[in-house]
């Protein structure tokens, strides 16, 4: 394991088809699965979706789904990687830090480690030599959570080819939960 390496959450909260789950894998630092987590489809009905109106999204992705799977989780992370950045609004609360984050095509940057601002709330990370820097959107602008973040982004690049490839595994096993359920 790379040294100082923490685990990393993938967390998806996710509606299909009106049905909401969610999941939430942690791996070690070379990619390797620690725990998963995942919810049970929730299917609001049509009186619960009249009067949660535009919260109900965020209530039920957030405040139902990711706080259950964090509260079932016995391998808690050092860093949460999330789908959706309505899930930042529980970050503080969870005590650990959040990134939405994408896989790039730009040029490498120079350096392991190094940042470049490309917008307000958004950087491009440099996590390993293997691949392009990728696009980081931090739960928070904090001197502090940033280097958390950076350091354990980093010490993930050192193990994993592609630091954002987990994200896939998740939202294939959610797909594959809701496929079941047919069968």
């Amino acid at each position: 394991m790379a040294s100082g390496a923490a685990n990393i959450g993938y967390l998806e909260s996710r509606e299909f088809n009106g049905q909401f789950l969610g999941g939430l894998l942690v791996v070690d630092a070379q990619g390797i699965p620690v725990e998963f987590q995942y919810t049970e489809p929730v299917v609001p009905d049509k009186i619960q979706r009249i009067i949660y109106g535009k919260s109900m999204n965020r209530y039920l992705k957030a405040e139902v789904i990711a706080r259950t799977l964090w509260k079932n989780l016995s391998n808690k992370p050092g860093l949460l990687v999330v789908n959706d950045n309505l899930l930042f609004s529980i970050w503080q609360e969870l005590k650990v830090p959040m990134v939405q984050m994408e896989p790039t095509n730009v040029e490498k940057l120079d350096n392991i480690g190094d940042i470049k601002v490309i917008d307000e709330g958004q950087i491009l990370l440099q996590a390993s030599f293997n691949s392009p820097p990728v696009r980081v959107w931090p739960c928070s602008d904090e001197a502090e959570v940033l280097e958390s973040i950076t350091r354990t982004l980093i010490g993930a690049g050192e193990g994993m080819d592609d630091i954002v490839e987990p994200s896939s595994r998740v939202m294939a096993a959610l797909e594959e939960k809701i496929a079941s359920q047919g069968k």
